[in-house]
Order: structure tokens, then sequence, then C-alpha cells
């Protein structure tokens, strides 16, 4: 009786475990690295990312133009017409804060 309790003990132990990895995998897998999405939007590395680069590496339609334009004049904090490391990262950040939520629209 014991060894069976014992047995039925370590299974549960055992799949506890698997699904507790498992699910800090998927969740490692979920972040975005600011610093390597700065390197790739900067394409001329020079630290810091202008509108022309942001439209040309996020625009995939020519009618969403405005809409990044937009998004761009919030992420940059100091109006400087181009984002730098902190900058871009603050707006990540913001935009993780507001996962789960309702999206805010860009056309107001």
């Amino acid at each position: 009786m014991i060894s069976k309790t014992l047995k039925v003990g370590l299974f549960v132990v055992a799949i506890g475990s698997m699904a507790f990895s498992n699910a800090q995998e998927r969740e490692g897998k979920r972040k975005p690295n600011p610093e390597k999405i700065f390197k790739k939007l900067d394409s001329d590395a020079n630290g810091s990312i202008s509108l022309e680069e942001f439209k040309a590496n996020r625009m995939k339609d020519e009618s969403k133009a405005e809409l990044l334009e937009k998004r761009f004049a919030r992420m940059d904090a100091d109006s400087s017409g181009e984002l730098d490391m902190a900058e871009f990262k603050k707006a990540l950040a913001r935009m993780k804060g507001r996962k789960g939520r309702k999206p805010k629209h860009d056309d107001n």
C-alpha cells in the first residue's frame, strides 16, 4: 500500500514539474528582447531610430504610414525626431502594460 502511494506521489510530482518547466519555457519565448528589436530597426547603426527607419522596417502597407507616424510621435518623448534606446524601452514597457486591455485606436 505504501509503495503504491509513493509511486502515485512521485508520478504527480513528475507531472507537476514538467508542466511548470514547459510554462517557463513558453514564457521565455514570448518576451521580446528590446535591444535586439532596437538593433534591427536601427538600420544605419547610429544608436537611434529615425522615423524613416521606423516606417521602413514596420510598414508593409502604405495606408499604415499615418498610423506609424502617430505611434512614432508618441514614442519620441523628447520630440527629437529620433528614438534612443531609453525611449524605445519605455515605449515597449507601456505597450506591455496595456497588454490584455482593449487596444487604443490611433484614429483620434
